[in-house]
């Protein structure tokens, strides 16, 4: 009986390939109206909807958590890289927002009077000590800052390298690098703010995330990863593949088309 079954699973195998028969991976709906959604080291999914709330799931999808943090203004990114500690940024409103891992909120770091000094936020993303970077648009810095809203580190005036004036909005660390993403360019910089590359993309540029020391963008072409040895950006998945925002999950694929999540196996 065994030795049939598996004469049977050859012959399926084979026929599938000499007839070049795809097999369509599953895709399971998970949320409607996200607005953003980030992955833990825990594999715990973090979903920011359009209304405000935030939803925690486990790795098999079951809900942890929902809050809605009543904050004025929709958060422009979620950062879980901390896993004791949520950050939400609030573009708008131009804050920071600290949670505890339950979404109760702990601080709330307003740059508009930061250390007596204004600062006009496009971006911010947890640093490997535990502090904040983030890119100020007025004085073209990307700044360290710790919880106690001490200023720390700090890039030189980063228009300085091509005349021109950025606004990005993503930063992604990866020791030893800090990743700065712009509609159109790549900026590479050491985690001490030096100055090690700069890419322009002749397509437009969205979310990146780093997955096994790899950095992963997504973009109007579809996804794709910045080759270190080329130091390029070179097509990973095309757009007709998965339309919408891609992320690894634990072997898994994350897809945010238009507003709504989905995971592909």
């Amino acid at each position: 009986m065994i030795k049939k079954s598996i004469k049977i699973l050859l012959i399926i195998g084979l026929f599938c390939a000499f007839t070049k028969v795809n097999i369509v991976p599953s895709k399971y709906f998970i949320s409607a109206n996200v607005a953003a959604f980030a992955i833990n080291k825990l594999n715990q999914i973090y979903i920011l909807k359009s209304d405000n709330s935030i939803i925690i799931l486990n790795d098999k999808r079951d809900t942890i958590i929902t809050r809605n943090l009543k904050i004025e203004g929709t958060a422009n990114d979620i950062d879980v890289n901390n896993v004791f500690e949520t950050l939400l940024f609030y573009k708008n409103i131009n804050s920071l927002i600290f949670t505890d891992n339950l979404l109760n909120i702990r601080k709330i770091l307003n740059f508009n009077e930061l250390d007596k000094q204004y600062f006009q936020v496009s971006a911010i993303c947890r640093s490997f000590d535990n502090q904040v970077w983030f890119f100020d648009i007025i004085s073209q810095k990307v700044i360290k800052i710790n919880e106690n809203s001490t200023l720390g580190l700090a890039s030189f005036n980063l228009q300085a390298i091509e005349n021109k004036t950025h606004n990005f909005h993503q930063i992604v660390e990866s020791q030893p690098r800090l990743f700065l993403i712009d509609e159109n360019l790549l900026m590479i910089l050491n985690v001490f703010g030096s100055h090690e590359l700069t890419y322009k993309s002749d397509y437009k540029l969205g979310k990146g995330f780093m997955a096994k020391d790899t950095l992963f963008v997504n973009s109007s072409r579809g996804l794709n990863y910045f080759d270190n040895k080329e130091k390029k950006l070179k097509i990973y998945t095309p757009t007709k593949q998965f339309e919408g925002i891609v992320r690894f999950f634990d072997n898994r694929k994350l897809v945010l088309a238009s507003d709504s999540l989905f995971l592909h196996f």
